[in-house]
């Protein structure tokens, strides 16, 4: 593997006139990342990456054979579909591809949820979430069928032979490639971002939105986790961080550029940020690990059918003044869940991102998601505003006050009791959605964590179960929430 890296190296240094600040190591207990070759300051340039040798869906189009070959061939074939097999064409041609030497150093096994068996998700426990990955295999397993059907076609044409031995497992792989390794890219035959870009070396980096202490510290966790180590970390600071001034495109050169978010000592681990704003399910689904720390985590549940029906029955209580001061309460609370339209509006409902459209009289709409930020327990207002509505039958103008977000109170003596009977139910009705303890989560955790030599199974078990596990602590946390409001 140095072999491959250090040709890989070479052809990098081939397109730049720069010395690189960074190198592809591997590191101890981590895998491969991304080293400081000297020491890098804060909001430095420490890596451009030309323009010519990124790896998009526009190659893919501007590959007149391959555009014969696929994309005119079959006109009802995905973006990412395209992309996959575009990767795969190039592949195929060998040491004659522009990108050889980086296909040479690219993973080949990823722990991304769509790689997990049955019985590896089933470690997850929630329904919805598994129903989830399973749809997405599903929607997988239909593009991989289109692809397929086109290798037949081999006898007409020997340039179809790239896509003759490819299996669905394969087909999973390189949506995995895909997955962890591209950034986000704007294209005229991907106006929706879906898929992205493969930069090259840049993609080596790793993301931690940790900093040391004392010392900078190599990662710890496994490849896949790409997460930085425990040892003399603190949180960075992400008051004032935009992800946009640290790696963004340069018109006038040509090249990506990417600034260090903070310090790194020469010989360090060199950390980006892969995202922020997103849930540790989502960086299970699409880059196969849990980060270590991440305040912007939350647990998110569908929890519509009940609620929505109480909502329907509120809505077609009757009319008058205390009815429609009550709305409008629930509107401004949840101004993402619920609304009153006419029927003339269903289309623009439908672009605004709403599923399930409920129509009774007022052309109620409801779709409701709970959710919880795991640190604090808090759920978002908008639930706060959905548990007022579901407890309190009518909510007399005077006391409107007391139900604001900005008041001192969450909930009056009057209905004290409902409140506690409602947050008993919700709360038992979350953990119904799952069927181990956490002493059993917790036993399973020690179990594989004992083990040296983990196989790829047992380490997406180990990630399943610590996933569950901190699921199940956030309802904790949300239930003791939830009761001191309402004392």
């Amino acid at each position: 593997m140095e072999d491959k890296i250090s040709k890989f190296v070479d052809w990098f240094k081939s397109f730049q006139k720069e010395d690189l600040a960074v190198a592809p190591t591997r590191f101890e207990d981590c895998g491969y990342g991304l080293k400081a070759l000297r020491d890098i300051e804060a909001g430095e340039c420490i890596l451009t990456i030309p323009k010519s040798i990124i790896l998009s869906i526009d190659c893919a189009y501007n590959d007149k054979t391959f555009e014969e070959l696929v994309i005119n061939k079959v006109g009802a074939l995905s973006v990412r579909a395209i992309f996959a097999a575009y990767i795969w064409y190039e592949r195929a041609k060998g040491e004659s591809s522009s990108w050889y030497s980086y296909f040479q150093i690219l993973p080949t096994q990823f722990n991304t949820l769509c790689s997990w068996n049955e019985a590896e998700l089933e470690t997850l426990e929630r329904k919805e979430l598994i129903d989830k990955i399973n749809e997405k295999k599903s929607t997988l397993q239909k593009e991989f069928s289109v692809l397929n059907h086109l290798s037949t076609k081999v006898n007409e044409h020997p340039a179809y032979e790239f896509l003759s031995t490819k299996t669905f497992e394969d087909y999973l792989n390189v949506v995995s490639l895909i997955e962890t390794r591209t950034i986000f890219y704007e294209s005229i035959h991907d106006k929706r971002a879906e898929i992205g870009a493969f930069l090259p070396l840049f993609d080596y980096a790793n993301h931690s939105l940790i900093a040391p202490g004392n010392t900078d510290s190599a990662g710890k966790e496994a490849a896949d986790s790409k997460e930085e180590s425990k040892t003399k970390e603190s949180p960075i600071d992400l008051q004032n961080l935009s992800l946009q001034k640290l790696f963004y495109y340069d018109s006038k050169q040509q090249k990506y550029m990417m600034k260090a978010f903070r310090k790194f000592n020469k010989d360090s681990q060199v950390f980006i940020i892969y995202c922020l704003d997103r849930d540790n399910f989502h960086f299970l689904e699409f880059y196969g690990f849990l980060p270590s720390y991440n305040p912007y985590n939350c647990v998110k549940f569908n929890i519509g059918s009940e609620e929505a029906e109480i909502l329907k029955k509120v809505a077609s209580k009757g009319s008058g003044e205390n009815f429609q001061a009550k709305l409008k309460l629930v509107q401004s609370g949840l101004p993402h869940l619920i609304t009153i339209v006419n029927s003339d509006d269903r289309k623009f409902m439908k672009s605004m991102g709403f599923k399930k459209l409920k129509e009774p009289e007022l052309g109620l709409v409801a779709d409701i998601e709970l959710s919880i930020q795991t640190s604090t327990g808090e759920p978002t207002w908008e639930f706060i505003m959905l548990l007022k509505t579901l407890t309190l039958e009518e909510i007399p103008k005077e006391d409107f006050d007391l139900y604001s977000l900005d008041g001192d109170y969450f909930v009056d003596s009057k209905h004290r009791s409902n409140f506690k009977a409602a947050v008993n139910a919700i709360h038992e009705r979350l953990r119904t959605f799952y069927n181990k303890t956490e002493e059993e989560n917790l036993k399973a955790i020690e179990q594989i964590t004992k083990i040296e030599n983990k196989t790829s199974s047992e380490e997406r078990c180990l990630m399943g179960n610590q996933y569950a596990l901190s699921e199940k602590q956030a309802i904790q946390k949300f239930y003791a929430y939830l009761c001191k409001l309402g004392e």
